[in-house]
């Protein structure tokens, strides 16, 4: 079954023409990621400066050469709090993204959004794209209604790579997790390896993180946050057109 945008368009009072973008259940399991995602960068941080320095393959102690290391100061207040939350919502994560997962493939979502479309992979069209997102410039026309490529492939990437990744990377730092299921362990290489790739990958979804709240913030806040709250998503180009319209009615 596929998904269809059942409600269409509207105009909104102002001349806004407004696109549904955004069922329930996207945006439910939308806010409880964002949420999850960011109580678990705090307590990560906090569980890291416990011991700020990351090893490769099983073993990783005090004096031990470091893969990577932050400084030599241990800072350890609210550790087991930080844990206790993180590992809470960690749950929330991985059951918000499966959900949401499994929602988008059984309606269609997957291949209408996330799949580039013909026109989107041809050469011409990725320097044009290349040239806006330099340029900083808002998506009109076309593109307003649909994920460019490079943020289909972010959203793949983030859905299929980033949040499994860390999942069961920090599934195998769990020494009973790791005992159940020794083949997960044997995957990262060693407790120290997960936690290594467990931070890179965490890194990463910062990274994206940061990236999509600077588009937000580029396209409209208020917009950004209505979309994700409502469903509705404004039109740029579309709504210059209406108000073009309207004032030449008008002479």
């Amino acid at each position: 079954m596929t998904e269809s945008n059942t409600l269409g368009d509207r105009q909104s009072e102002t001349g806004q023409v407004l696109t549904y973008r955004h069922p329930p259940w996207v945006r439910i399991c939308h806010w409880l990621t964002a949420i999850s995602i960011i109580l678990l960068l705090i307590t990560g941080v906090v569980i890291l400066l416990a011991h700020p320095r990351l090893y490769w393959g099983e073993d990783g102690f005090f004096g031990d050469p470091a893969f990577i290391s932050f400084g030599h100061f241990e800072y350890a207040d609210y550790l087991g709090a930080s844990r206790s939350v993180h590992f809470f919502f960690a749950w929330v994560l991985g059951l918000s993204g499966t959900s949401y997962a499994l929602f988008a493939l059984a309606r269609g979502r997957i291949r209408k959004f996330l799949v580039p479309e013909r026109d989107q992979v041809k050469p011409a069209h990725i320097v044009a794209q290349l040239k806006e997102h330099i340029q900083l410039k808002v998506p009109t026309g076309k593109d307003a209604r649909r994920y460019n490529l490079f943020q289909k492939i972010a959203y793949s990437v983030v859905l299929f790579v980033l949040i499994p990744g860390i999942i069961l990377s920090g599934l195998a730092m769990s020494p009973s997790v790791a005992a159940s299921y020794p083949d997960l362990f044997k995957l990262f290489g060693g407790r120290q390896s997960a936690r290594t790739i467990h931070f890179l990958l965490a890194s990463s979804l910062l990274l994206f993180f940061l990236i999509h709240l600077f588009q937000v913030l580029l396209v409209g806040f208020g917009d950004g946050i209505r979309s994700m709250t409502t469903g509705w998503h404004t039109l740029p180009q579309e709504r210059a057109q209406t108000q073009s319209f309207k004032e030449g009615e008008q002479t």
